[in-house]
Order: structure tokens, then C-alpha cells, then sequence
């Protein structure tokens, strides 16, 4: 379900049944992993009700959430003009929690922004003391450590499609398959 084609990654995901899973798609993780620094995908996604496309990060030396989530990009398939961002952490108790924020653009002649129309460019800037998450260069939110703990762990880069799950709902009447999630590239980038 994933392949390089044209200079592009295809993530897609098709209505077959495999091993007892009625759809089939796939979830990309990076192998170098990096703390703090700029994470930045160019990528455009895929867009259908129950289709959950995500660009984000994750540790792999500590349990979840101990070591942090930082969701660069996810998008529910059945809301095409919005894409959301999120930290999810443990909280002192060793409790999942986390914060987000949803994020809608209006173009240039004044129509909302369809994000499955185009490519664009998703990042995260993370350092120490907060993680700003952008959409084509515009900050839409920031999670501070005056709000929460803000991870020093290192992590990497998870490219992935869902089919259905708790965020969007799974498959409908409505949902079109195949759906394809293309990304461009990924960038990191450490401070000096």
C-alpha cells in the first residue's frame, strides 16, 4: 500500500479484505529520530468519511504517552476544509492528556481552503520550552511548557492513512475508495 512513483510516496488505501481487515492501507515510521528541531512535510492528503490521514512523531524509548506525541497534521475525511494539530503527553499521575486546535484558511479569493485539493506543507517547531505547529507557514497553535510538560525525547517520523477509528468514524455509503495520500517530502532540520 505504499510506493514511490513519480518522485512521489503513495500511501492508498483500498476497500480489500487482508488477514481479517476489511481495508487496507499503511503506516510509514522513520528510522532516525531526533529531539527538538523543525519537522516539515509537504504532502496532500486524502479525504473521504472514516479515511484518518496523519503526518506526526513518536518516541520509541519510552511507553506511550510517556515520552510524548506530537501531531504534526491529522484530517478527518469527512471535514475537507479542516486539518488539526495535537501534543498528547502524561500528565503527573502518568495519565494521558493532551492539546489541540483545528485549523480552517480562506484563499485568495476568499473560498475556504480544501486541504485534499493541493499539496501543502505541514511542520512542527520543537524545542524545549514549546511546540509551534504550522500550515503552509502560518502558526495556528502552540502548546507551552507554562501549560504543559513539553518532551525531551527523542522521536520520528510517522507518515500513515487510517481507516476508520475513533477520530473520524469508520467507512460509510458515502466513502470513496481508492484514497491516495501523497507526500512530496520530508524535511528535518536541527538548530545549530
Amino acid at each position: 500500500q505504499a510506493a514511490v512513483a513519480e518522485g512521489l510516496l503513495r500511501i492508498t488505501s483500498v476497500l480489500e479484505p487482508y488477514e481479517g481487515k476489511l481495508y487496507r492501507s499503511a503506516r510509514l515510521e522513520g528510522r532516525f529520530e531526533q529531539a527538538y528541531g523543525r519537522f516539515e512535510i509537504r504532502a496532500k492528503i486524502p479525504t473521504t468519511q472514516g479515511i484518518w490521514p496523519a503526518i506526526w512523531l513518536l518516541p520509541r524509548t519510552k511507553r506511550w504517552p510517556l515520552g510524548g506525541e506530537i501531531d504534526i497534521m491529522e484530517h478527518k475525511g469527512s471535514e475537507p476544509h479542516t486539518v488539526s494539530s495535537a501534543y498528547h503527553f502524561a500528565d503527573e499521575t502518568g495519565k494521558h492528556r493532551y492539546v489541540t486546535a483545528r485549523y480552517q484558511a480562506i484563499d485568495e479569493s476568499g473560498r475556504a481552503v480544501r486541504w485534499p485539493d493541493g499539496f501543502h506543507v505541514y511542520a512542527a517547531e520543537w524545542d524545549p520550552k514549546e511546540i509551534r505547529f504550522y500550515v503552509d507557514g502560518v502558526e495556528h497553535f502552540r502548546a507551552t511548557s507554562a501549560e504543559v510538560p513539553i518532551s525531551s525525547t527523542p522521536m520520528h517520523v510517522v507518515l500513515n492513512t487510517a481507516v476508520g477509528g475513533n477520530f473520524d468514524g469508520g467507512p460509510d455509503a458515502s466513502t470513496i475508495f481508492p484514497q491516495v495520500h501523497l507526500i512530496d517530502y520530508v524535511r528535518v532540520y536541527k538548530r545549530q
